[in-house]
């Protein structure tokens, strides 16, 4: 009993402190904000210091950012486990790999047909149709949705992917998510941006961020990305994707996600088209219904749109190229 209570004197601080980072660790929205800085800063010293054993790649998923298809989501935002990691199961309503778009056939979208001389605002140019192989020389930075496109979106052998679950406008740049082929390691998309060029690049994020600063900040911090892509990419056309919109009853959950704030910011985003190198396309024309809001048919969580229904999406992209 005296070993005990000589244990606890010595050291009831770092216990109290423990169970106190706990607890606010447990109940903050974005710890990451945290914990991040901290991490990259640890592995700035054991690279200094010329230790291996000390890695972060930023790839850790935090509270707060939303989960992709098939990623076990952190308990924040009150979705069951069992909306995701159905896709690559087969499951009937998230459909497998390559499944059948809805009844119609392939290109038949939602909205009715596509009026395919209507230019995008910020754009001097058309919209013509294309194959897939156009997509060859293109890039998708993104989030969790652009996870999605890469795995469900028959770009199988066309286009390439620096894309990852909870990727933001912030971290865009200097997230390690980029595999170096035949390398047991990943490299920020700054470094990958650096030694690959592509033609077009087409950038959609924004959702994770609803909850991280202000609208203003966002746009900012886009702008400078933009800027500094580029910088990097002085000979591609870059095209801003809207944000895909959330369904109604997603959007009604009083959370931080809501389809006025996307809404919002997608007129934002918008006026950063300058009609001559980078250019702004609607890609929720794919996904809505009547409502304004996701299709419900297409998605199982309300935010992700369903494996099946994701060539929606790419065929959309096939009829709406900027020349």
């Amino acid at each position: 009993m005296k070993e005990n209570q000589g244990f606890w004197r010595r050291n009831h601080f770092i216990i109290l402190f423990f169970l106190l980072g706990c607890v606010f660790f447990t109940g903050a929205r974005r710890w990451d904000l945290y914990v991040d800085p901290a991490m990259q800063v640890g592995a700035r010293i054991s690279s200094f210091l010329a230790l291996e054993t000390f890695a972060w790649d930023g790839n850790t998923q935090m509270a707060g950012e939303i989960a992709g298809p098939g990623e076990a989501r952190v308990p924040d935002d009150g979705f069951e486990e069992e909306e995701f990691g159905q896709f690559a199961e087969g499951d009937p309503d998230g459909g497998e790999q390559g499944g059948t778009l809805p009844e119609g056939g392939e290109g038949d979208l939602p909205g009715g047909e596509v009026d395919s001389q209507n230019a995008p605002e910020g754009s001097q140019s058309e919209f013509k149709t294309v194959e897939l192989d156009y997509f060859d020389d293109a890039l998708f930075i993104g989030d969790s949705r652009v996870v999605g496109l890469r795995d469900y979106g028959k770009f199988e052998d066309h286009g390439t992917f620096y894309a990852h679950e909870g990727l933001n406008i912030f971290r865009l740049l200097n997230q390690r998510i980029v595999e170096v082929p035949g390398q047991r390691r990943k490299i920020t998309v700054e470094d990958a941006l650096s030694q690959n060029q592509f033609a077009k690049i087409y950038i959609m994020v924004g959702i994770n961020e609803l909850d991280i600063g202000t609208q203003e900040g966002f746009i900012e911090t886009y702008k400078e990305r933009l800027s500094r892509i580029q910088e990097l990419q002085p000979d591609a056309k870059i095209i801003i994707m809207s944000i895909m919109l959330v369904t109604e009853k997603r959007s009604r959950k009083g959370d931080f996600i809501s389809n006025k704030k996307l809404i919002e910011r997608n007129e934002a985003l918008k006026e950063l088209a300058d009609g001559e190198r980078i250019f702004y396309l609607d890609v929720n024309e794919a996904i809505t219904d009547e409502s304004g809001g996701m299709n419900p048919t297409y998605t199982s969580d309300g935010i992700h749109l369903k494996a099946k229904y994701v060539p929606l999406w790419t065929e959309w992209l096939k009829t709406h190229v900027i020349e």
